[in-house]
Formats: C-alpha cells, sequence, structure tokens
C-alpha cells in the first residue's frame, strides 16, 4: 500500500504521509524547482495546507539541520522534542483525521556526491502520541546508515570512526536540505498592516508575516537606523513599489506614533489604510520577505486584491529575495501558466486530498482568457508578445521593460505551439489581439547555420498572418545576458555565453535564473543586437 504523498524540491525529495487532509494511500508528486511552482485547485482542496506543512514542520527541520548534537542523537536511534507552534491549538489537527497513524516524512537529496558513506536520505516519523519525532538515515546506495560501535568524531557535518579516522558518514548533503527546509517564508492568503489606535497595542505575528506595529517599527527601525545597509534596502523597496504603480514619487515613513505607514504619493499625503489593500499587499509582503531573504518564499493567493496586471510583476519581484524558488498556490491557472515552470493540481478525492501534475497545455486564446487579456487592455496592455516557454516570459518581461514597454505588452508563453501547425491557434490569437509578436530561439550552432524546419514552418505562418516575429539571431535568448549581469547575480565563476554556445560544458546558471540576471541588465547591452532592435521596434 502506498504511505506517502511525495514532494520533489529541487534536488530534494520531500515525502508526506497522512498529513493533515493527505491520507494514508493517496500519494501524489510535485517537483519544486529553481524558480516557480505552482499549486492550482478550489477553496479547501488541500493546497494551502502543502504551503502550511513547512511552517508547521519547521521546528524540527531547524534543530535537526542546525544542531550537531540532534543529529547525532537520531543517528543513534534517541528523538527529538518537538517544539509547540503557538497557532496550533490542537497538536493533533496535524494528523490526517481517518486514522490514528504518524506523520512520515522522507527527505531525499538528489543526484548525491559520489562519495563513500553519503547520507542522501532521510525518513521522520511525527509521532502522534507524544510530541516527538524520530528519524532513520539512509546512504546513497540505499542501505541504511548505522553508527558504529567504538565511537565518532564529528566535523563539518562528517562523522569519522575511533579511532581510524576514516569516514563513516557524511550528512553534510542531507543536512542542507534540513537546512533548506528550515529556511522557507510562509505567506498565508491574510496580509495587511492593520491599522492601530494606542490603546490596541502591537498585533502579533500572522504566521510568518510581521504585521502591525511590529512590522512598522522593523520597517522604521531600518529606515531611521544607523545602518546603511538598511536605509538603502528601504530606498530600493519603495522605488520597486513606485515603479510597479505608476507613481511619480514615493514616500513611506511610520507614523509618529507608529500606528500606521504615512505616504506621500506625488505630494499628497495618505495613511496607509486609506488606500487599496493591493498597495498594502507589496509594502507588506515584499518588506517582509526584504528583510528575511529566505531559501524558498510559500504563498497562498498571491493574486488577492490585485489586478492581473500586477500580479506577474508582484510574484517576480517576491521571488528576488529567495535563494532557491517560490511556491505558490492559487486558484489563477491562468496566473501559474505564465510564470511557473511546474504545476500542480489540488483536487479532493474520494478519501482525501491528490495532487497530480498538470500536463496539458491550452490552446493560446483559452491562454488569453485565463490570463484575463481583456482585463489588461484600459490600462493599455494592447499588444501580445508570443515567446518560448515559461522560463522566457520572466526574461521578456524584464528586457521590455529596459525599453520602457512592459506595461504595453501581454507577454506568453508558446510552450509546444513552434511548429507547421500552429496556424490556426496563431490566427485566434490574431483575432482577439491584431497587434501580435513572436520571438524564438534559433537554436543555430554557428552564424548563418539554418534554422530546422519546424521553426520555419512557425515563421512562415506568423508570416503569412502578418505577425512580426523575430527569429533570434544567437542561439538562444540566454547568448544575449551580458557577462557584468551574470557574474553580479551568479558569482565571479560564471561569465556570459558566445553567441552560439550551447548550455553543455559550461558552469551555467539554470535557465530559470534568465529573468534575475535580465533584469540587473542595461538598456545599452543589448541595443545593438537583433533583440534589441525588435524590442525597440514592437
Amino acid at each position: 500500500m502506498a504511505l506517502f504523498a511525495t514532494l520533489e524540491v529541487m534536488d530534494i525529495n520531500l515525502t508526506i504521509g497522512n498529513y493533515r487532509c493527505f491520507p494514508v494511500g493517496s500519494p501524489a508528486s510535485l517537483k519544486l524547482t529553481k524558480g516557480f511552482s505552482a499549486l492550482v485547485g478550489v477553496n479547501n482542496s488541500g493546497k494551502s495546507s502543502l504551503l502550511k506543512f513547512f511552517y508547521e514542520m519547521r521546528p524540527a527541520f531547524t534543530q535537526i539541520g542546525r544542531n550537531t548534537n540532534v543529529a547525532m542523537q537520531l543517528w543513534s536511534g534517541g528523538k527529538l522534542q518537538m517544539q509547540p507552534l503557538p497557532e496550533i491549538l490542537d497538536r493533533d489537527e496535524m494528523f490526517f483525521n481517518g486514522n490514528r497513524e504518524d506523520i512520515w516524512i522522507e527527505i531525499t537529496v538528489g543526484d548525491p556526491p559520489k562519495t563513500p558513506a553519503v547520507v542522501a536520505r532521510a525518513a521522520v516519523r511525527i509521532l502522534r502520541n507524544e510530541s516527538s519525532c524520530n528519524a532513520t538515515f539512509f546512504n546513497a546506495d540505499g542501505s541504511q546508515s548505522r553508527q558504529p560501535d567504538g565511537g565518532v568524531g564529528w566535523s563539518d557535518d562528517v562523522a569519522t570512526a575511533h579511532p581510524s579516522n576514516i569516514v563513516v558518514a557524511n550528512f553534510r548533503p542531507i543536512l542542507t536540505a534540513f537546512r533548506m527546509l528550515a529556511d522557507t517564508y510562509y505567506v498565508p492568503a491574510f496580509r495587511h498592516i492593520s491599522p492601530l489606535t494606542p490603546a490596541e497595542g502591537a498585533i502579533q505575528n500572522y504566521y510568518d508575516i510581521n504585521v502591525g506595529r511590529p512590522f512598522i517599527e522593523m520597517w522604521h527601525g531600518l529606515q531611521a537606523g544607523a545602518s546603511k545597509q538598511g536605509q538603502e534596502q528601504i530606498y530600493k523597496l519603495i522605488e520597486e513599489i513606485k515603479d510597479n504603480f505608476g507613481f511619480k514619487q514615493l514616500q513611506i515613513a511610520a507614523a509618529l506614533n507608529h500606528n500606521s505607514l504615512q505616504l506621500i504619493i506625488d505630494g499628497k499625503p495618505f495613511a496607509l489604510q486609506e488606500l487599496g489593500a493591493g498597495l498594502a499587499q507589496f509594502i507588506v509582503v515584499l518588506g517582509n520577505a526584504a528583510f528575511r531573504k529566505p531559501s524558498f518564499i510559500l504563498i497562498d493567493e498571491p493574486e488577492i486584491s490585485l489586478h492581473p496586471s500586477l500580479q506577474l510583476k508582484f510574484l517576480m519581484k517576491l521571488a528576488r529575495y529567495a535563494s532557491e524558488g517560490v511556491v505558490l498556490a492559487t486558484h489563477n491557472i491562468g496566473l501559474a501558466r505564465s510564470v511557473a515552470e511546474e504545476i500542480y493540481s489540488v483536487s479532493v478525492g474520494a478519501k482525501g486530498s491528490e495532487i497530480r501534475k498538470i500536463d496539458e497545455t491550452p490552446r493560446l486564446a483559452e491562454l488569453l482568457g485565463e490570463l484575463n487579456y481583456e482585463g489588461y487592455r484600459p490600462l493599455g496592455f494592447n499588444k501580445v508578445l508570443l515567446v518560448e516557454g515559461r522560463t522566457s516570459v520572466k526574461t521578456f518581461v524584464e528586457f521590455l521593460r529596459l525599453f520602457n514597454k512592459d506595461h504595453e505588452f501581454l507577454v506568453v508563453p508558446m510552450s509546444d505551439l513552434i511548429n507547421r501547425y500552429s496556424r490556426d491557434e496563431l490566427q485566434e490569437v490574431t483575432r482577439i489581439c491584431p497587434q501580435t509578436f513572436a520571438a524564438i530561439d534559433s537554436e543555430r550552432q554557428n552564424a548563418g547555420d539554418q534554422i530546422e524546419p519546424g521553426r520555419e514552418a512557425f515563421v512562415q505562418n506568423c508570416r503569412d498572418l502578418q505577425i512580426d516575429c523575430l527569429v533570434l539571431e544567437y542561439r538562444a535568448i540566454e547568448n544575449y545576458l551580458s557577462d557584468r549581469a551574470i557574474k553580479t547575480v551568479q558569482g565571479a565563476t560564471y561569465r556570459a555565453l558566445t553567441p552560439f554556445e550551447g548550455r553543455q560544458g559550461v558552469n551555467l546558471w539554470p535557465k530559470t535564473e534568465n529573468w534575475k540576471i535580465a533584469r540587473t541588465m542595461e538598456a545599452r547591452e543589448i541595443e545593438a543586437t537583433d533583440l534589441g532592435r525588435f524590442l525597440a521596434r514592437i
């Protein structure tokens, strides 16, 4: 019988069984990439529970990953006493209510180092009848990792036997996974700075979000404190919010009694509670994320209170503060399809919640409907730009921003549409939006090479329908990223690709990081290329 629901977090497989609405016998698989992953489902389907899992299990993940004594204690067969969370009034609510079994969690590191005694998997059991957990560790070859007789030494997550000093267990990969899971930031669906009067006192944090006076005082401490880094952080955040909402001027500061934030927008003063919830969400969520800078950001319903034109921008800005990625739970399938590399549906089955990957690709006209294209038009979005895939969407949004055109275009991924059979779908798009453009990779290995027949047929379909289509002169979009920007984001050990260089044999960043690099570029770095000329023209 299948016992677990399975989650994959980049190179980490996280397996969950008997947690909340996920019962024994209802397995599911989810891959969280170094980028965006999306859970799509109706209310009460279980998607919020999956996000909450990381928050509720964080005390255990933190102690195991960051306390050598705890890891060694569990390795030798001991138990860990779990710290209670104030949000959980009844501990039993974490467990599936159809049985009395324990919660099972498996954490497996993908592609571990090929060295002896590497611990690549941990099976953690959260005991239902006592506030504790235990764990069993396994080597990369599947065998159980056991503490040898005679004692061990422990240094830098590596255990060596006494007195031979031979490595008996390299815990570094699995403990790194625990530390990443301990460093998540959970943003629930409610997020607003509640206005306070002095008599009301400070509102406590709501899960991982500082709200009320704690957030206002945190903001004031950075903005008015002695740290130049903190002041610069606040300044950059205000500039981002100003640009997203199209303000000419924006100032944000704590009110004198710290019961609200005061804003000056284009010369006019406002208290935050006088303004819309969308603006408040930008300030609260981005502010908290900027202060924390976690590994993964887990956000429930990012579309709340935001116009469709701001939802993608909000997520892209949020992702800048996550070292690994963003996991979103949403009702908006169009938003998920436009931003996420991995998309899963969460639904209620006969015995509990179920997760499955969404593999089907909608017709482009359907996707435009899901993205609420008609809702964009009153704000000046009157053009559509079709690009290769989801990772390209975010990259082109950033490139359009360099030319001050991001507010004109709805950027849409084409997925598997770049072939000879695309004409009908392209024609549907042009009926919805006559100003449709396209940009595709050439996949050329050398200057002057012909593009492959399927791409050429797609280009011909665009010509027939009067769609201005750019076939990149260079091999792909990442070949246009500048060396300066790459080193700024990825580090000095990385370099730019030559125009026709592929992704093999190079110290290369994931494609999901392209947009972050594009964000740090300047227009002058691409304006002389065919891509720059195309963006300036359209």
